[in-house]
C-alpha cells in the first residue's frame, strides 16, 4: 500500500510541474513550420499584411504563469507556419480535489490565441 501511495504522489507532482500543453486547429492557409521568434499581439494588429492560419490553446495547472502558456502558444503555432499570434482569451478555473491520498484546491488555466503569418 505504501508502494501505491508513493506512485501516486509521484505522478502527481510530475503532472503539476509539468510544461503546459498546447493544440492547435487548423483555419487558414498552409504554411511550413516557421523558425524564427513568434511575435504576440494583445489585440488585432493594424497596418499588417497578414493571413490567418489557425487556433492555438494552452492549457496549464497551478505552477504555470502567463508566460509559460504563451510560450507554448508561439512554440504551437510556429510548428503549424505560423509567425505572430493574437491574444485571444485567458481563462482560470478554480477547483476542489478530495482523494483517499490528496485534498486541495487546484488550478487550470487556459489560453487561447489566432496563430497568423505575416506577410512582407
Amino acid at each position: 500500500m505504501k508502494k501505491i501511495k508513493l506512485l501516486f504522489i509521484g505522478i502527481f507532482i510530475a503532472l503539476i510541474s509539468g510544461c503546459a500543453t498546447a493544440s492547435f486547429t487548423q483555419t487558414g492557409q498552409t504554411f511550413p513550420e516557421y523558425e524564427g521568434v513568434v511575435r504576440v499581439f494583445l489585440e488585432q494588429p493594424e497596418d499588417v499584411n497578414y493571413v490567418e492560419v489557425g487556433i492555438v490553446s494552452s492549457k496549464g495547472g497551478q505552477v504555470h504563469d502567463a508566460a509559460d502558456l504563451i510560450k507554448a502558444l508561439q512554440k504551437k503555432a510556429a510548428k503549424n507556419g505560423a509567425n505572430a499570434i493574437i491574444l485571444a482569451s485567458n481563462k482560470e478555473t478554480q477547483g476542489f480535489v478530495a482523494s483517499e491520498y490528496y485534498t486541495g484546491s487546484t488550478t487550470s488555466k487556459e489560453m487561447t490565441a489566432i496563430a497568423i503569418r505575416i506577410r512582407n
